[in-house]
């Protein structure tokens, strides 16, 4: 166990919790604030340095009693102060982290997922803007359109490449798309069938970079690049411009140029809720993903907001529990169910129902996207627990 020479206790940089700083006898420094680092505990924090400069050096003073307490007991299944790598909020739990420190992680970790994503997409100009929930009260500002969501990949054509979400280059993958190099377009990556149907397993089989398969896919299962904004014209920025005239510079484009890969998405006019589900009801009747609502009057902005939000269709279903498992991650708890022959896996988050399963309840209602044809369920979870006369 480390004896530490002196702690101190500090404040997170929104002031609601403390973190501990430490400093050895060999002149070891360590933080708590895990949420900051893929390392337990972190040794170069901004709290390590700002502690150094208060003292006025890169070690503690010497001499001088330890405040009480300050023998710090390392984490269970560490040992001294080589203390294990926990990129993971499962790593943090297992190495003795509270809820709120896992917390931390899973923040700091979505934070640094994002400035890598950021940091690719610099060198293109534009990012992705974003949609959150549809919510009823979104329709009480501004002038709404709703736009059919393809299942499909989130894209941007730009120089003459096709550019991921994340800023990865993806114009090797999908030769068959038409390279647009005096506009910038997003869209939306899809496998269509004849009747214009999107379907996400075709999409994910593209999902290679071996030049072989690259060619023998673009032949069986093409895909056709859904645009729905455009950025950049001729060299002159679009997104300061409110929906509207993007829309019109985008159809003025395609009345000029014809593509065979690159098709226009339609919009259809909405003013009330009762618009937006009837066309989630549409949706749901033909097993499509739902819609995505625009607000007209609002400038292309490259983060997650409220001038575009989405509507999906959620399917609800009866199976029995084949069997459930511990997982020891996050609530720790999930149940197997079978459909078309193919066991899905489906996470229980409530505790009422995870005991009822342990005590052998096994009709349950599942709540999913969409099913693949091989049985596989997406974004499935438990909605709720069925009576013995409901599962009758």
């Amino acid at each position: 166990m480390p004896k530490y020479r002196q702690q101190w206790q500090v404040l997170s940089s929104d002031g609601k919790r403390e973190y501990t700083v430490s400093v050895t006898f060999d002149n070891i420094w360590s933080c708590s604030c895990i949420g900051w680092t893929r390392h337990f505990p972190r040794r170069d924090c901004h709290h390590i340095k700002d502690k150094k400069e208060e003292i006025g050096g890169a070690s503690a003073p010497e001499g001088g009693k330890h405040p009480v307490g300050t023998t710090r007991v390392p984490l269970p299944g560490a040992t001294g102060t080589d203390l294990p790598s926990a990129p993971t909020v499962r790593s943090a739990l297992k190495h003795g982290a509270t809820p709120e420190e896992a917390t931390d992680v899973a923040r700091a970790k979505r934070e640094e997922v994002q400035a890598k994503k950021d940091a690719k997409l610099s060198k293109y100009r534009y990012g992705f803007q974003l949609a959150h929930t549809y919510e009823p009260s979104d329709l009480d500002r501004g002038t709404w359109v709703a736009e059919i969501k393809f299942d499909g990949e989130l894209g941007m054509l730009i120089d003459g490449k096709i550019i991921s979400r994340s800023g990865s280059d993806w114009t090797h993958r999908f030769p068959e798309i038409e390279k647009a190099t005096d506009a910038v377009l997003v869209g939306e990556i899809v496998v269509l069938d004849s009747s214009g149907q999107s379907y996400f397993n075709k999409i994910q089989e593209r999902s290679t970079d071996n030049p072989i398969k690259i060619k023998a896919m673009s032949r069986e299962f093409p895909v056709t690049f859904m645009a729905f904004d455009m950025l950049e014209m001729m060299g002159q920025n679009l997104t300061v411009n409110p929906l509207s005239v993007r829309r019109s510079f985008l159809e003025a484009y395609f009345r000029t140029f014809s593509f065979k890969s690159i098709k226009i998405t339609e919009q259809i006019p909405i003013s009330s809720d009762a618009d937006v589900q009837a066309l989630v009801n549409e949706c749901r009747k033909r097993e499509t993903e739902g819609v995505m609502l625009k607000d007209m009057g609002a400038p292309y902005i490259a983060k997650r907001g409220r001038n575009w939000v989405k509507a999906k269709t959620w399917q609800e279903r009866e199976f029995a529990v084949v069997r459930f498992e511990e997982t020891g991650i996050g609530d720790g708890f999930v149940i197997y169910v079978v459909n078309k022959g193919r066991e899905c896996r489906v996470n229980c988050g409530s505790f009422k129902m995870r005991e009822a399963i342990r005590a052998g309840h096994k009709r349950v209602e599942i709540k999913f996207l969409s099913e693949s044809e091989d049985g596989a369920l997406r974004f499935p979870s438990l909605r709720r627990l069925l009576g013995e006369e409901e599962g009758q």
